[in-house]
């Protein structure tokens, strides 16, 4: 079976802790969080990911997922927060 996706939360926090340099990563995290409806969390990956500098070619498009993910999510709180 695959894995879940806090299984998958998991290893990107693990990725991050040994490179949080690359946008490519907090922007996944970022998705991954989003998915699991940790958008709190999420909201601060993807601003982190937009906040790094270029590092490698393909930066650019990570940051500009980065915003309009969070233009996305704007106004949706996590789930244990709305009770």
């Amino acid at each position: 079976p695959g894995a879940t996706l806090a299984e998958a939360a998991k290893m990107f926090e693990r990725a991050l802790a040994l490179n949080g340099e690359k946008p490519v990563h907090r922007l996944e995290y970022g998705r991954t969080l989003i998915a699991l409806e940790q958008y709190d969390e999420a909201r601060v990956q993807l601003q982190e990911c937009m906040a790094l500098p270029q590092a490698q070619w393909d930066d650019d498009m990570s940051k500009a997922e980065a915003a309009r993910l969070l233009k996305t999510i704007a106004g949706k709180h996590d789930k244990k927060d709305e009770t």
